[in-house]
């Protein structure tokens, strides 16, 4: 989640909010590189899994139903990830760097059998035991007990609270997110910034934004977000960089 700060006052009955948020927006290029697998064994519970094409310096993650390994790509986007006690009952992974993914399946792996499968046992015999004769007796009489008396006690009223709660003050909304859709957006094309904030607006609020790359990303200086809204987004116009670029708005 970006960290953001909201500024507040109140100029002509309207609120106007200044919102200082970093978000990344990663625009590739045309030739932007997707993922590819060198090398993905899982052997004994130790994981290997080597490639090319992950974003440059980013996080590269391999996910299984059951385990999570990451490690760093270098500058070039090349990336292993090592880890041990990996376990995937399907020897199937996920190898994603935050833009995009590909599903791997890993040698030197042995897929598990179903754990939810319940083996079937055999039924057993049972044998129902003879029923021993009972001997049959007359009743006898049995006295009857006098009735005796039972004191209820009556209920106690309990006085109220006399000390009212007092209400609590609702917080000023805040900027909770600011990103993009899509992330990464192809040079050239148009992305969506999607504001979210706390909770509802109370009224009427002036939101300024701003973008470090105006050359890259252009986008409104302000916007007005309506009473009672709690995401309000805006469009963002982006230029064909020469390389995949990511920066700050």
């Amino acid at each position: 989640m970006p960290v953001s700060t909201v500024k507040s006052r109140v100029l002509s009955g309207l609120a106007v909010i200044a919102l200082l948020a970093m978000a990344f927006l990663f625009v590739r290029s045309a030739a932007a590189d997707t993922i590819e697998i060198d090398r993905a064994r899982l052997d004994g519970g130790g994981l290997r899994v080597e490639g090319t094409g992950a974003v440059p310096d980013g996080v590269v993650t391999v996910t299984s139903q059951e385990s999570t390994a990451s490690d760093e790509a270098d500058g070039d986007g090349e990336f292993r990830v090592e880890a041990d006690g990996f376990v995937s009952s399907t020897c199937e992974v996920t190898v994603s760097d935050g833009v995009s993914s590909v599903q791997v399946t890993l040698s030197r792996c042995t897929p598990s059998a179903d754990p939810t499968a319940t083996p079937t046992s055999e039924p057993t015999a049972t044998s129902e035991p003879a029923e021993e004769p009972t001997a049959t007796t007359e009743p006898s009489a049995t006295p009857t007990p006098e009735p005796t008396a039972t004191f209820t006690p009556q209920p106690t009223a309990t006085p109220a609270d006399p000390t009212p709660t007092p209400e609590e003050e609702e917080p000023e909304p805040r900027i909770e997110s600011l990103v993009f859709d899509p992330n990464p957006v192809p040079g050239g094309e148009e992305a969506t910034g999607i504001i979210t904030f706390t909770r509802a607006l109370p009224e009427d609020t002036l939101v300024s934004l701003q973008s470090n790359r105006d050359d890259l990303a252009s986008i409104p200086s302000q916007l007005i977000a309506p009473a009672g809204a709690t995401v309000v987004t805006y469009p963002v116009t982006t230029a064909a960089p020469d390389v995949d670029t990511t920066f700050h708005m």
